[in-house]
């Protein structure tokens, strides 16, 4: 589990292991660090997990980590370049 914050999510994209991301507890701005949401846009639900989802999940649903099947990164840097190139497109 990580932080809601780029760094950790950085952490997330480059370990290349299902992760899930929280954001309980933290405040962060998200006009000043909307790099921080974007990031976890890009990330969840397909690379990681919402960590507060989760657990609603788990509560109601009796799931287990391992029934998320998040896929797992072979490039993890590649895959988000392209990923934030395709995404700038978007705005073109």
């Amino acid at each position: 589990v990580h932080s809601f914050d780029t760094y950790a999510c950085c952490e997330t994209l480059n370990a290349s292991v299902p992760t899930a991301i929280s954001s309980k507890g933290l405040y962060i701005n998200p006009k000043i660090r909307y790099d921080c949401f974007n990031l976890q846009e890009l990330l969840c639900p397909k690379y990681a997990v919402d960590f507060d989802d989760f657990l609603n999940n788990v509560i109601s649903y009796k799931i287990e980590p391992k029934d998320l099947k998040l896929q797992t990164l072979s490039n993890p840097s590649k895959v988000f370049a392209e990923t934030l190139i395709n995404k700038f497109k978007d705005f073109s």
